[in-house]
């Protein structure tokens, strides 16, 4: 299926079609503001709901904290796009009853339904999507994992928890559980040296590549991402997985940055108590993580214009992304649309990728920071 115009991802979003370089900033404040209004409603519906029925079959609330990470817990997911990813942290003595997930999605669902009933207006409403994470907390490193296999490197995912929002459990837990990773991080040195830079090589050059040349792969078969000799970008999608643009300026903005944020923690000669405490309160979005590490790093832009641009350029990626996925359920494409850009388009993505490219291929934390 071949898109050529621009289709509004929903009327709360407030973008025009055409000249969007002019309402870039303003669809990354709505993004925002939709996001953060579903988070909370979703956390006040577990706060007043959840504390009954775990005390109806005698478990503790106050040995609970339900996160939600990844497009949630950056507030840049649309209440029609991918499906809530939620953690569960407990206590290792803590028995978790095996309809635990039953129960959340019980308390969760129509809440989410409703939300989207007010938001979607004038497209098809669709079937959310819970995807649940229960994890035992036994240490920092293990808080770092997808899953409970601490061997497999490929299962260290430390965005999974940067990016985390709480939506029930006590703060101060929370901020616990950041303590045990901050006190693993510098007491492993070597040990998570090692796992961070496995990250490096294996996701960031992974999508650092495709950001360069549009190529990649998809259920083993070789893919375009974009092609700008054709002047097209492409989403693809099965059962179970979807990639399109947030596989390439995308998720190199979101590990670049984790990547620096972990390994000021590593290298940084000391932490202070507001040192920790401003890296716990940080807000999870692109935006502030690059404003985090603006004193932090090298060769982040000094010119106010240039990190605004920088930070725009994730923020116009992210209204692709979020276009294409709108437009695949909209359309109710099989497998795969393809975006026509226009002249206009096509020759702002080519500077602006080349311009972001540069900026965070180079980007390193300082010396003696």
């Amino acid at each position: 299926m071949v898109i050529k115009k621009y289709k509004w991802l929903c009327k709360t979003c407030d973008v025009k079609c055409g000249s969007l370089s002019n309402d870039i900033q303003k669809f990354s404040q709505k993004i925002e503001e939709i996001n953060k209004k579903r988070v909370e409603e979703i956390a006040g519906v577990l706060n007043i709901n959840l504390p009954k029925q775990l005390e109806a079959i005698n478990l503790n609330p106050d040995w609970l904290i339900i996160v939600t990470t990844g497009s949630d817990g950056r507030l840049e997911n649309l209440p029609c796009g991918s499906g809530i990813e939620l953690i569960v942290y407990k206590s290792p003595d803590l028995k978790i009853p095996n309809n635990l997930e039953e129960v959340l999605k019980s308390i969760i669902w129509y809440q989410i339904i409703d939300f989207n009933k007010k938001t979607l207006h004038h497209i098809a409403w669709i079937s959310p999507k819970l995807l649940i994470e229960v994890k035992t907390i036994r240490d920092g490193m293990s808080l770092l994992f997808h899953g409970d296999d601490l061997n497999d490197k490929s299962q260290f995912f430390p965005t999974r928890f940067l990016d985390s929002k709480v939506l029930f459990g006590s703060w101060v837990k929370y901020k616990d559980l950041w303590n045990l990773i901050i006190q693993y991080i510098r007491t492993d040195k070597k040990g998570f040296k090692d796992l961070l830079e496995n990250f490096k090589s294996r996701r960031i050059r992974y999508h650092k590549k495709i950001s360069e040349n549009g190529r990649g792969r998809f259920r083993w078969e070789k893919i375009f991402h974009f092609n700008l000799d054709k002047w097209e970008l492409y989403y693809y999608k099965d059962e179970s997985k979807e990639i399109g643009v947030k596989m390439w300026p995308l998720r190199y903005y979101q590990y670049k940055l984790a990547y620096l944020i972990y390994k000021f923690i590593l290298l940084a000669n000391e932490l202070s108590k507001e040192d920790i405490d401003e890296l716990i309160n940080l807000n999870k979005n692109i935006k502030t993580k690059i404003e985090y590490l603006r004193d932090k790093v090298e060769w982040l832009p000094k010119a106010e214009w240039e990190l605004k641009d920088f930070i725009n350029i994730y923020y116009k990626f992210l209204y692709f992304h979020l276009l294409l996925q709108r437009s695949f359920k909209n359309n109710k494409a099989k497998n795969k649309i393809i975006f026509q850009l226009d002249y206009n388009d096509k020759q702002e993505l080519l500077e602006q990728l080349d311009f972001s490219n540069k900026i965070l291929k180079d980007l390193k934390i300082k010396r003696n920071v």
